[in-house]
C-alpha cells in the first residue's frame, strides 16, 4: 500500500518507504559518481579539445561558465552585461 499513510502503522510503513527510497538513492548516487571519476580523464580532455577555440572569448566563457552568478538565465545568458556578441 504505497503512498497509504494511515492508521496505527502509518508512521512505520512511512519510515520502511523513506529509508528505501533513501537506499535506492545513495546507491544510485555512488553508481554515477563512481562512472563520473572512471570517465574523468578521457572527459577532461574532450572537453579541452572543444573549449580550446573558445578560450579568449570571454563572453563565450561566461556562457559556459558552470557557477553562474546572479543575474543569469537558465540558458547561460549574462541578463545584466547585453548581448553575449556585442563588441
Amino acid at each position: 500500500n504505497s503512498g497509504v499513510y494511515i492508521g496505527p502503522d502509518a508512521v512505520k510503513h512511512w519510515l520502511a518507504q523513506l529509508f528505501a527510497w533513501l537506499l535506492i538513492l545513495t546507491v544510485v548516487k555512488v553508481i554515477l559518481c563512481f562512472f563520473l571519476w572512471m570517465v574523468s580523464s578521457p572527459l577532461a580532455s574532450v572537453a579541452a579539445v572543444l573549449f580550446k577555440p573558445l578560450q579568449n572569448n570571454i563572453k563565450l566563457e561566461l556562457f559556459f561558465c558552470h557557477d553562474r552568478p546572479a543575474g543569469c538565465s537558465e540558458c547561460g545568458l549574462l541578463l545584466d552585461h547585453g548581448s553575449l556578441f556585442e563588441g
